[in-house]
């Protein structure tokens, strides 16, 4: 496998909410232009609709082609859309399905407004026109990823186990697990991926009265004092004293390796549950997934191999994994190293990371960008404290 440089993301959250543009606009918008460059310009058939929203209606307005049915796309050249719903509400869309009872594709909607009705328990949705007006209607209920982290509670899936589909609470947990661990400290870095330190004006999750306070200036040699790695620290009380005397703490980065090894052992357990509970078949995760944290982690400098002993661990079963090609030592060369580095006041992490990338490299008779992957190792921040 050659050199890559992936990109890894945190949880999505409201302010980041990365997931939207990479994972469903872009990729939309490189297949419109794909048409664009092979055909000139494209008509797009939307189901959008002016009473989903006073911004919606304003932003389809702003676009609308005078005396056209058309709409300019917001942001690609020669790309227009066609709205044939624009001007229906939510009970012209209902009322609309229901008159036929199945879709062109052969789907029944009477399973479609069920799927609505169960989503959320608190919809009134009434198709009998007698009592229609006085029961309202519904139907605005979204369904995203299972495990989106943007919102603090997913309704929808609330929903459906509040009306039986009892199968889901597992799905459900792991959702919450990852919106509430996201937000624990603990299971956090104190340095951004490229070891970035970056400080923080609130004091959230510190506690004040048993904190320790050091100076900006200090910090390094505190660090060093007290053999505090900041990809692995946990309960690190401690707050830092800027140049102008403001008290501040360590911003977070990624999962820490242990809080990833929890993530990945609640996912498998969830797994685990739904296929008991429900349907063998349904796979959370890929071996191919599984695959790909293993190699993520080797980066990450997890050296003992941790993904296939906890796969096999959570679901009893082997597979065939790859050779792992990393550097890797027994425990009582891992035990020497540790001293060794201690003794020479050598940072073990940054060791084992300038070991990482000289093996990522052998082989090749060009290694170009090796010097300045070594160089970007060297000069972390937490270094130079």
């Amino acid at each position: 496998m050659g050199i890559t440089n992936r990109e890894r993301l945190p949880l999505p959250r409201q302010k980041f909410r990365w997931c939207t543009d990479r994972l469903k606009i872009e990729p939309a918008n490189r297949f419109i232009l794909d048409k664009v460059s092979q055909f000139g310009e494209v008509i797009m058939v939307l189901g959008v609709r002016d009473t989903e929203s006073a911004t919606r209606a304003n932003v389809m307005q702003q676009h609308t082609i005078e005396g056209k049915n058309l709409m300019r796309h917001s942001t690609l050249t020669n790309a227009f859309v066609f709205a044939p719903i624009r001007d229906f509400s939510t009970d012209d869309v209902w009322d609309y399905l229901l008159q036929s009872n199945l879709s062109p594709w052969g789907e029944d909607n009477n399973e479609l407004l069920r799927l609505y009705q169960d989503s959320n328990s608190e919809c009134p949705l009434v198709v009998d026109k007698e009592i229609k007006e006085s029961a309202g209607s519904c139907g605005n209920s979204r369904f995203g990823c299972w495990t989106c982290t943007v919102v603090s509670e997913d309704k929808a899936l609330s929903g459906f186990i509040n009306n039986g589909v009892s199968w889901l609470e597992p799905l459900y947990e792991f959702r919450n697990f990852l919106y509430h661990i996201r937000n624990d400290r603990n299971a956090r870095q104190k340095q951004r991926m490229n070891g970035q330190v970056y400080l923080l004006s609130h004091l959230d999750g510190i506690d004040l009265d048993s904190a320790q306070q050091v100076h900006i200036n200090d910090l390094g040699n505190f660090l060093d004092a007290n053999n505090i790695d900041l990809a692995n620290a946990e309960d690190l009380n401690l707050i830092i004293v800027d140049h102008d005397g403001q008290l501040k703490q360590l911003g977070p980065g990624p999962f820490t390796l242990k809080a990833r090894e929890e993530i990945l052992r609640r996912l498998l357990q969830t797994q685990k549950k739904v296929q008991q509970l429900h349907d063998p078949s349904i796979e959370l995760i890929s071996i191919e997934e599984l695959k790909i944290i293993r190699q993520y982690w080797e980066e990450d400098l997890d050296w003992d191999n941790r993904v296939p002993n906890i796969y096999e661990e959570e679901t009893g079963l082997k597979i065939n994994w790859e050779e792992n090609d990393r550097p890797t030592f027994a425990e009582d060369q891992m035990t020497d190293l540790e001293r060794l580095c201690l003794e020479e006041n050598v940072n073990l992490s940054v060791f084992k990371r300038l070991l990482s990338i000289e093996k990522n490299y052998s082989g090749y008779k060009i290694r170009r960008g090796l010097h300045k992957e070594l160089e970007k190792a060297l000069k972390q921040d937490f270094l130079h404290l």
